[in-house]
């Protein structure tokens, strides 16, 4: 079974989140949106969740489905993500999801290296 969030990080309830799972000694996937990591989280909170055990994806910056926008506003929006992800991290994720679950071809050749 895989654990995974979307849409954090949320200030109240992803360390309140974080302690449960460690609690259970369960570990999860985190899909964290841009706008609010770059809002609400530095690189020490996500060090924390790494430094637990768990993983993290892009799960865009603006939250948008993709399908309803160019495919090169789709890519600067993943793209952005994942340079966040990667100055908080060290790192780009390698997965990512799709808000609201909206893909399509040109969703679904993202990411790139």
């Amino acid at each position: 079974m895989y654990l995974t969030f979307d849409d954090g990080p949320d200030q109240l309830f992803t360390p309140i989140l974080l302690d449960l799972l460690d609690h259970h000694g369960a570990r999860a996937t985190f899909f964290l949106l841009g706008r609010n990591l770059a809002d609400r989280w530095g690189s020490d909170e996500v060090q924390d969740l790494l430094n637990r055990g768990h993983a993290i994806g892009n799960h865009s910056i603006h939250h948008r489905k993709l399908t309803e926008h160019h495919p090169w506003s789709v890519a600067v929006d993943l793209d952005g993500a994942s340079a966040l992800l990667a100055d908080r991290a060290g790192y780009r994720p390698t997965c990512w999801r799709a808000p609201y679950g909206d893909r399509n071809r040109w969703s679904m050749q993202w990411p790139r290296p």
